[in-house]
């Protein structure tokens, strides 16, 4: 779907929804076989409605679950149907602090997202780490 975003958006105030903005699907199932290839990490794929994982490692569910109250364990986070799909999290264990990790240049940039986590986002980081 040319013209899609490659990363998704939310954007409400109080119960009211102004802008929602989901990633393309093609552009997903991309990005999760560029991760799903680095060793040691776990995915959360974030939808609209849902958080969606994949590995059931309790470690990483337990994790997962800190952030998601609303996180579905699934087969395969590229069956996931039925939600707008906004972000891609990925946690590794080992740690993600001071790893450079490289994703394609069409995927944006990895934003640091804590200690275990990273997070895809389309623009590149600006202080505040």
């Amino acid at each position: 779907m040319q013209g899609a975003p490659v990363f998704g958006a939310y954007v409400a105030s109080g119960s009211r929804e102004w802008l929602v903005l989901d990633m393309d699907r093609e552009t997903v199932a991309g990005l999760i076989a560029m991760i799903r290839r680095i060793e040691g990490t776990c995915i959360v794929l974030a939808g609209l409605d849902s958080a969606y994982i994949e590995d059931k490692q309790p470690e990483f569910v337990r994790e997962a679950r800190r952030y998601y109250t609303r996180c579905k364990e699934v087969d395969d986070l590229l069956d996931v149907q039925g939600d707008k799909l906004l972000k891609i999290a990925v946690y590794d264990f080992k740690g993600s602090e001071g790893k450079q990790l490289s994703p394609p240049e069409a995927f944006g940039a990895w934003l640091p997202g804590g200690r275990l986590r990273r997070k895809m986002d389309g623009h590149q980081p600006e202080g505040g780490r």
